[in-house]
C-alpha cells in the first residue's frame, strides 16, 4: 500500500524537520532511542539503538548515511 501526500512546502524547506529523525520520533510519541557504539573489526565504530515500545524492545544497527 501506497500513500501519497501533497504538500505546500518544498522538500528543501521539509529537510531539516524530518531529517532529525530524533525529533520526528518524538513527535509522533515514540519514546526516545538508547544508543551504543562499539569498534567495528574494519575499523571505525559500530552504532547500535535499541527501543522499548508496547512491552517490545527493538534494536538494530545504525548505518551512516
Amino acid at each position: 500500500s501506497e500513500m501519497t501526500w501533497q504538500l505546500a512546502a518544498s522538500p528543501e524547506a521539509l529537510w531539516p524537520y524530518v531529517s532529525n529523525t530524533d525529533r520526528l520520533n518524538r513527535a509522533i510519541g515514540l519514546p526516545a532511542v538508547t544508543y551504543r557504539t562499539e569498534p567495528s573489526p574494519a575499523g571505525g565504530v559500530r552504532r547500535f539503538g535499541t527501543i522499548r515500545l508496547a512491552g517490545l524492545s527493538m534494536s538494530w544497527e545504525e548505518h551512516p548515511l
